[in-house]
């Protein structure tokens, strides 16, 4: 089975959407445009020819078409019929290997770095969809996606942000049913300890954390735990707790007139001197440099 990836950090924009009557439609006449395709079928079967690929698609089925991708009705029916939209991404969907999309380093690590306080990257905890579903409950999609149609044909106000949320609640809907129909997608038991301890790390960062007190909070050994985080994370905890003082000491720089050393002491270093050693290890520049620049102007 082919697999999308879709960035959480996508922008979505419905570009057209309507309904399609098989037995109006017109038979062999190739179609392609270059927005990416949504099909939910409401009645079925659909016969379509998808590139090289010949398809029939029943009730509830849902089918992904990639931009410019070549589609055509095969034949008409007394019944065919389904609902289409087409959309655009920003950044756009990001095809998977299906063949290892359910290993463990996409199912749970796929979504990790944004666990993490000090992550920027947007390209993780996506939404994953895949190119051909049977829903086991399609009326509950079809009926969000009426309303996308509606708000297509009477649009009025905000219309196009109304679609673009309903498009996305719809894409969520079909990822979600996946990850329910798939006992891959369990969570194991040490993923929720590695979130147990972002969480406590990200609260206590500032003060001088000992394993003894980490060991008390999460009811776990201190090397476990060590052991869980560097494999979710692929950094220790006194990396991570680095990042995160460095990170509050740079909001600090740019926003305060503490001095460095007073600086130091909030976040958590007791020695500004090792402060200064650990900023410019992890930020390339020293902690003076990166307040001057931050007062000529954003980095």
């Amino acid at each position: 089975m082919e697999y999308f990836s879709l960035p959480r950090t996508s922008t979505l924009d419905v570009r057209w959407a309507g309904i399609f009557e098989a037995i109006i439609g017109l038979v062999e006449s190739n179609h392609y445009n270059p927005h990416y395709e949504l099909i939910v079928v409401a009645e079925g079967p659909v016969y379509l020819q998808v590139g090289e690929r010949q398809m029939v698609l029943k009730s509830g089925e849902t089918l992904l078409l990639k931009p410019w991708e070549q589609h055509s009705s095969l034949k008409q029916t007394e019944t065919g019929r389904f609902f289409w939209v087409q959309f655009t991404s920003e950044p756009p969907l990001l095809e998977l290997d299906g063949s290892t999309i359910f290993s463990e380093d996409l199912n749970i690590v796929h979504a990790l770095p944004n666990e993490l306080r000090t992550s920027s990257r947007p390209d993780v905890d996506g939404l994953l969809i895949p190119r051909q579903f049977r829903l086991s409950n399609r009326y509950r999609l079809m009926t969000v996606f009426e309303r996308l149609i509606e708000e297509f044909n009477e649009p009025e106000g905000y219309f196009r942000y109304r679609m673009s949320l309903i498009l996305g609640g719809m894409l969520e809907l079909i990822a979600d049913e996946l990850r329910q129909s798939s006992n891959e997608f369990n969570v194991p038991v040490p993923f929720l300890t590695f979130r147990k301890i972002v969480n406590y790390l990200d609260e206590t960062y500032a003060q001088n954390v000992r394993k003894e007190a980490i060991e008390r909070s999460l009811e776990r050994k201190y090397e476990y735990i060590c052991q869980v985080f560097k494999k979710y994370a692929g950094i220790t905890i006194v990396t991570y707790i680095q990042q995160l003082r460095i990170q509050r000491a740079k909001y600090l720089l740019a926003n305060s007139v503490a001095s460095l050393q007073e600086i130091a002491a909030e976040v958590g270093f007791e020695d500004p001197f090792y402060f200064s050693r650990v900023f410019k290890k992890i930020e390339g520049i020293s902690p003076t440099v990166y307040r001057e620049r931050t007062e000529n102007g954003p980095l």
